[in-house]
C-alpha cells in the first residue's frame, strides 16, 4: 500500500538542507534523511522495546524492506509538485534549469515525451506562492545579569492552502500502526529546528495514491521495456555497482550534529555523499541506510543516515 501523507503545518518551519550549492537555507525540500531521523527518534522514544531500531535498520537493508519514505516535497491545494528531473535534453537547458519543481500533470508530459506542450506552456517556480521567509526579533536574557541582548531570528512560512507531502510505502502491514503513529507524534514534536518556540509542527493526513488524480498512473507504469528511473529521494549507493547507475544527478553532502532524546553527548555525525531528488538511474536500485557513527560516539548508540531510495519509473 502506498500512501501520500498531507503535512500541514500550523506555524513556521526553520529546516537546513546542507545544500552548499544553493545555501543552507529551506528551499521546498525536507530531505528524506532528514525526515527518517526525526521518525526514528520517536520510534525510540516510544516502540523500541517493541521492535528495537537496530532491527528496523537490518530490515530496512534487507531483501523485503518494511516501508520506504520519499523526501517531503511542496504542495498547494490539490497541486503537487515533484523535483524536476536532472538532464541534459534541449527542454531542460532551454526552460527547466531554474525551475526546481514541476507540477504533477507536467511531470507526467514530460515523462511521455511531450515537450513541445511544455515549450508553449509558461512554468513557475511553485515556491513563489507555496512558501515566504521571515525574519522576526527575538530578546536574550543573561542568567545572571538580567542584561538584555535582541537579535534577528529567520524561517519559513507555509502559505495558507500548502503544506509538504511525502510518499510512503508500506510492504508490512504489521508496522503500519506503529509507524503511522512515530509520524503523527512527530507532528506534535515538531519537524526541523527551533521546536523549543513551536516552529515545524504539522498535522499529517494519510491519503491511499490511488484514491488521488494522477498518482495511481505515475506509481503504477509499468516496469517492462526500456527507460529510466528518477528518484523521489536521496540515494545512498550501496557498491560501486549501484553508484555507476547514475546517468544525471547531483551529489550532496550530508553532514551534521546528532540529536539524540536517549542521549545528551553532542558529535557531529559522519559524512557521506548521496544522489540528490530528480536524479536519473539507468536501472532500478535499492540504496542503503548507512551507519555513520562517529568513533567516539559509540558507546551511546548507532547514528544511522536514510539513503534508501524511493524511485518512479519514467
Amino acid at each position: 500500500m502506498r500512501y501520500v501523507v498531507k503535512l500541514t503545518f500550523s506555524g513556521p518551519i526553520s529546516i537546513g538542507t546542507g545544500d552548499v550549492t544553493h545555501g543552507d537555507g529551506f528551499h521546498g525540500i525536507v530531505h528524506s534523511d532528514t525526515l527518517f531521523s526525526a521518525i526514528a527518534n520517536e520510534w525510540a522514544r516510544t516502540c523500541e522495546d517493541e521492535v528495537p531500531l537496530e532491527g528496523l535498520v537490518e530490515r530496512l537493508n534487507g531483501p523485503s524492506p518494511p516501508f520506504r519514505i520519499s523526501s517531503a516535497l511542496p504542495f498547494f491545494g490539490s497541486d503537487y509538485y515533484l523535483p524536476t528531473p536532472l538532464g541534459t535534453t534541449a527542454i531542460y537547458r532551454e526552460k527547466l534549469r531554474d525551475i526546481p519543481f514541476l507540477d504533477l500533470f507536467d511531470f507526467m508530459e514530460l515523462a511521455a515525451g511531450n515537450e513541445e506542450l511544455l515549450r508553449k506552456k509558461r512554468i513557475s517556480n511553485p515556491l513563489e506562492w507555496v512558501i515566504s521567509p521571515f525574519t522576526a526579533p527575538r530578546v536574550a536574557i543573561d542568567r545572571f545579569t538580567t542584561a538584555t541582548n535582541i537579535y534577528q531570528t529567520s524561517g519559513y512560512r507555509l502559505n495558507p492552502g500548502g503544506g509538504l507531502y511525502f510518499i510512503l510505502e508500506i510492504n508490512d502491514d504489521a508496522i503500519w500502526k506503529t509507524l503511522s503513529l512515530c509520524i503523527r507524534l512527530l507532528g506534535e514534536t515538531g519537524l526541523g529546528g527551533e521546536r523549543s518556540v513551536g516552529y515545524g509542527r504539522f498535522t499529517a493526513e494519510f491519503v491511499e495514491a490511488d484514491q488521488l488524480p494522477g498518482w495511481h498512473d505515475l506509481l503504477n507504469q509499468s516496469v517492462e521495456g526500456s527507460g529510466c528511473w528518477y528518484s523521489l529521494s536521496l540515494c545512498c549507493p550501496r557498491d560501486h555497482n549501484e553508484a555507476r547507475l547514475a546517468l544525471s544527478y547531483n551529489l550532496l553532502i550530508r553532514k551534521g550534529w546528532i540529536f539524540s532524546y536517549s542521549s545528551l553527548k553532542q558529535m557531529k555525525r559522519r559524512q557521506c555523499r548521496v544522489f540528490g531528488e530528480g536524479s536519473i538511474f539507468r536501472s532500478n536500485l535499492k540504496g542503503f541506510v548507512a551507519d555513520v557513527t562517529p568513533k567516539d560516539f559509540a558507546a551511546e548508540h548507532r547514528i544511522y543516515r536514510y539513503g534508501a531510495v524511493t524511485l518512479l519509473r519514467l
